[in-house]
């Protein structure tokens, strides 16, 4: 007896493939999105810990850049900022500067 298309298996691994691709690949892009939000968030972390450290010990890394035109660190002064913004941008490689928001102030 012959059943004829019930018997048929050929094309099933491309039906099976279109099934399964849509959600293989969602995944794939999914974890190289996690991926690239962890690492600018450790960036952003390690940025803001540079920033801080510039401003609280006055002392910036060789390769952040010449800080000659900054002066004094008091309180209120742009100097902090301008020193923190040096030393954070400099760490930051992936994401523009420009497009960070961030405010310098004393912590008590």
């Amino acid at each position: 007896m012959n059943r004829g298309f019930a018997d048929n298996d050929s094309g099933s691994s491309v039906v099976e493939f279109a099934i399964l691709a849509p959600m293989f690949f969602a995944m794939v892009l999914t974890v190289f999105d996690v991926a690239i939000m962890f690492g600018n968030s450790v960036m952003l972390d390690t940025a803001a810990q540079d920033g801080a450290r510039a401003v609280r010990t006055g002392y910036i890394y060789e390769n952040v850049g010449d800080l000659s035109n900054i002066e004094g660190t008091a309180e209120g002064d742009p100097g902090q900022k301008m020193m923190f913004e040096t030393a954070a941008c400099a760490s930051i490689v992936l994401i523009d500067c420009d497009s960070i928001s961030y405010r310098v102030a004393r912590f008590d």
